[in-house]
């Protein structure tokens, strides 16, 4: 659902469902208040010729444009994504305008008569989608096993690009428990700390708070915890109570106290149901 100025003129908002790929692009023409170069119909109807020009890409975040991105491949300086992220630092935020970013660097690359990179990353010589068949066919099991069989360097640990889509793989494949200790490697620092690494090295603790109920012992447990640990407590969009600062070696610490008050995780650190909201109600 979209909403345009009567004159059809302009965007002024919208809901969508499903496909979401032109979002970057439709918030930056609403921020922008860019008059529109096509009937409103075809935003409904859609209208898919090949890669997005990208003309209305903006970073807000690191003021990156689509004319850097173009200047970065004409010039040389960037021939992977991941070249391009060093240079002019986009997507390094949020990464929500990822996949527009990805869509005008390949239409780029592609100008300018370069052969475009699609290797997951320097440790595998083929796309994800390669790689997923490959580990389904050969029934590889385990990073090891994977990086020793189709691997660029046998001995390699492997990056933050290849080990969360590995464990991803694998989870779709066999759906093992993540805990098993074959697949500690492929957890990431979140996963591995059931917290958040923040910008300045501490890191936030998420407590699972269901739809938001909580009882007032268990607030003051939480509140005994961040004082304890001295910890900046916000409550959070999703109905939960977000603990902030807290030092690694506070971890284990702090986790075993919220447990013994019958708290768990949240669950704020991977791809999983995070949060379901609730209102007073009736009764």
């Amino acid at each position: 659902k979209y909403i345009f100025t009567e004159d059809g003129k302009y965007l002024l908002g919208g809901m969508m469902v499903g496909d979401v790929s032109d979002f970057v692009k439709l918030v930056a023409i609403v921020k922008k208040k860019k008059a529109l170069e096509v009937p409103p119909s075809q935003f409904i109807v859609g209208n898919k010729k090949g890669d997005d020009d990208g003309g209305d890409l903006d970073d807000d975040a690191q003021n990156v444009t689509k004319g850097a991105i173009v200047t970065c491949v004409k010039e040389g300086t960037a021939s992977t994504i991941s070249d391009l992220k060093t240079k002019t630092k986009v997507g390094t935020g949020c990464g929500g305008c990822m996949p527009l970013v990805t869509s005008i660097f390949n239409a780029e690359m592609k100008k300018a008569g370069k052969t475009l990179n699609t290797n997951l990353c320097p440790h595998f010589a083929m796309s994800r989608t390669d790689l997923f068949s490959v580990i389904k066919v050969k029934s590889l099991r385990s990073f090891p096993e994977i990086m020793e069989a189709i691997g660029v360097n046998p001995s390699s640990i492997g990056c933050e690009i290849c080990k969360p889509a590995i464990a991803s793989i694998l989870s779709s494949l066999y759906n093992e428990h993540v805990m098993k200790p074959t697949h500690h490697q492929n957890q990431d620092t979140n996963d591995r700390y059931m917290a958040n690494m923040q910008r300045n090295g501490t890191f936030s603790v998420v407590p699972r708070i269901p739809a938001g109920e909580i009882s007032p012992d268990g607030l003051i447990a939480i509140g005994v915890v961040a004082k304890k640990y001295r910890l900046y407590t916000k409550i959070t969009g999703g109905q939960r109570i977000d603990l902030f600062g807290a030092r690694k070696d506070d971890l284990p610490a702090i986790w075993e106290e919220l447990n013994d008050a019958g708290f768990e995780s949240g669950h704020a650190y991977g791809k999983s149901l995070r949060t379901v909201k609730s209102c007073v109600g009736t009764t």
